[in-house]
């Protein structure tokens, strides 16, 4: 069974629409994964400037509290952060790291999307990706794909220092609930066991 050293924590935030595709605030925890403890190594924030054209809808403003005003102060140019993001994942081993996310399905869309505007920069498929929001549902006895908040989750897990709504935030949110999850479950149950696909979820019946 392939073991994991290294873990990274992505959250990103993003605006979406018929027109554009940009994210605009991508944060990652690194950490090193010894037995059922996470051990923190660094981290990554960084904000990103809109490109012309592109604005920020009602639900980006009014969830994570950043404006474009700010984006256009503290904002680096698009090209600038796709090759921060690079530099930081790659101070990593690739094959033995896993990136875990929340539901992180539009996390890798937009990190490729980031990574590779106009030119492949990076094939993002050579990175391992995890949803941590499988295991969730694996110990609640849902259906796989199931859809829970970060916020219940962590609710769940009895998690009342955490905060949401902007990546930094659901980042460090969801490694909180990871170093829960190792805590109570252990590794294999909590990471291999769902990666390996030999579980098999139970719809749980609803009262």
């Amino acid at each position: 069974m392939k073991q994991f050293k290294n873990i990274i924590v992505l959250d990103i935030e993003f605006v979406s629409s018929k027109k554009w595709n940009q994210p605009f605030q991508v944060s990652m925890f690194g950490y090193r994964l010894k037995g059922n403890q996470l051990v923190k190594i660094n981290e990554f924030d960084i904000y990103i400037s809109l490109k012309p054209g592109v604005h920020l809808n009602k639900y980006a403003l009014n969830v994570t509290g950043i404006s474009e005003t700010y984006l256009k102060k503290e904002g680096l140019y698009y090209k600038e952060a796709a090759l921060q993001i690079i530099n930081y994942l790659l101070c990593f081993n690739i094959e033995d790291t896993l990136i875990i996310g929340w539901a992180p399905a539009n996390d890798k869309r937009m990190l490729d999307i980031l990574l590779n505007d106009g030119e492949q920069l990076i094939d993002i498929s050579v990175f391992n990706f995890f949803d941590l929001n499988k295991s969730y549902n694996k110990f609640k006895g849902y259906e796989l794909n199931r859809g829970v908040s970060l916020q219940t989750a962590c609710e769940d897990y009895g998690l009342s220092d955490v905060k949401f709504h902007n990546s930094y935030n659901d980042a460090l949110s969801t490694a909180k609930l990871l170093a829960r999850m190792l805590e109570e479950h252990g590794s294999y149950e909590t990471l291999y066991e769902v990666i390996n696909r030999k579980v098999k979820y139970v719809k749980k019946r609803e009262n």
